[in-house]
């Protein structure tokens, strides 16, 4: 059984979004009364997501727009994570979102930029004499070899990220 990570918003909430919000799902924007909400970006990159307030029974809230779109278009509130297919935190097109599990959205996360190799699952050898590459599944981190060169290394993490993570992970390499 897999525990619920979204908390289930309170039922004024349910209303709230029922009677005021809708949204253009092609492009993931979200309307109060017909009026665009623009939102605002929230947490550091490369962790960014839309978020907008609103004030629902003199409580002040504030609403993911990917949980938002997500419950229009489905009819409910996701129990999991809502992963970004494209990597895009920002592109809340319904067709960009899907619920997965905390596993599988974590597979999916583009590598930060400010990794020394610039790959995701690659790092520099101690020595300075070539690349070592690593994925993690199920909570258990794999090593996957020593290489000569950080793409060859890259491309290692590719064949495994496939293997382990399928449609889910994310790849250096398209």
């Amino acid at each position: 059984m897999v525990t619920r990570y979204t908390k289930a918003w309170p039922e004024e909430v349910i209303r709230y979004i029922n009677e005021n919000i809708t949204a253009d799902f092609e492009s993931g924007t979200l309307f109060r009364n017909g009026v665009k909400i623009e939102g605002s970006l929230v947490n550091p990159k490369p962790r960014q997501y839309l978020a907008f307030g609103c004030r629902i029974n003199g409580k002040f809230r504030i609403l993911k727009v990917h949980q938002v779109i997500f419950y229009l278009y489905h009819g409910k509130q996701a129990k999991l994570w809502i992963d970004h297919i494209d990597g895009d935190p920002l592109n809340n097109a319904i067709s960009n979102l899907r619920e997965v599990t905390k596993e599988q959205n974590q597979a999916n996360m583009i590598p930060r930029k400010k990794t020394k190799s610039g790959y995701k699952g690659v790092h520099p050898r101690v020595d300075n004499k070539g690349f070592w590459a690593t994925i993690r599944c199920n909570g258990k981190s794999h090593y996957l070899g020593q290489f000569n060169t950080a793409e060859e290394a890259a491309k290692a993490y590719d064949a495994a990220s496939l293997e382990l993570h399928g449609k889910y992970g994310h790849r250096n390499f398209s």
